[in-house]
């Protein structure tokens, strides 16, 4: 399929309208899409050059859309915006390699900046991002890539609030063995091995936990 245009995608109307009316005099067929859904069914119709998604879409997130597109092989590029910036954020977008990020209080003239960089084949991070400890966003990253297969699905099946009888079953094996990957999982992690100290990290990385399952479907 050949690539044109762009897609808008925000669960925000006000925020998705100004920047339509922004943006449609200078860019050619531009959509939108204020759901996850409408926004997959859009890049799956008619795959535009570059989508720019709110990252939390209602109904499919914009981490949900990257996997089911890149399953089907579509070559859309991504700029994903973000409410705040955040760790997991920030984690799930270098482990993605998506192709710029914005944050929803960034300036349009840098959101034009940044979509006419991608647009050129480079990438656009916003400047609020490079706050963040980059350092410390390797290190997740490492321990994330120092899990086994196996370790990995037991993340994932934890973030989906299944306990571990739940997982067992789903992944049939053993609930001894699942404890013992919970227990490896907590010392890769650098966790303090206490009672719910993983659940509680999956739950509070939601995101990143979401984007871990992404790289596993791919």
């Amino acid at each position: 399929m050949t690539q044109e245009g762009l897609l808008l995608a925000h669960r925000q109307e006000v925020y998705l309208y100004g920047l339509y009316n922004g943006l449609k005099n200078e860019y050619q067929n531009v959509k939108m899409a204020q759901t996850g859904a409408e926004a997959l069914h859009s890049i799956i119709e008619s795959p535009p050059k570059v989508a720019m998604l709110d990252a939390d879409l209602p109904v499919l997130s914009a981490f949900d859309i990257m996997r089911m597109v890149s399953e089907r092989g579509i070559e859309t590029k991504f700029i994903i915006i973000f409410p705040d910036v955040q760790h997991e954020y920030l984690v799930a977008v270098h482990s993605l390699r998506v192709s710029g990020t914005l944050n929803a209080a960034d300036s349009f003239n840098s959101i034009k900046e940044c979509l006419d960089s991608v647009l050129q084949g480079a990438t656009c991070f916003s400047k609020e991002d490079s706050s963040i400890e980059i350092d410390l966003i390797h290190d997740i990253l490492r321990s994330l890539e120092s899990l086994s297969e196996t370790e990995k699905q037991v993340l994932c099946l934890i973030g989906e609030r299944l306990n571990t009888v739940q997982i067992a079953n789903a992944l049939g094996i053993s609930k001894r063995t699942i404890e013992k990957h919970r227990s490896n999982i907590i010392t890769k992690l650098h966790l303090v091995k206490k009672t719910n100290s993983l659940t509680n990290w999956v739950h509070k990385n939601e995101r990143l936990v979401k984007t871990l399952k992404f790289t596993l479907s791919t």
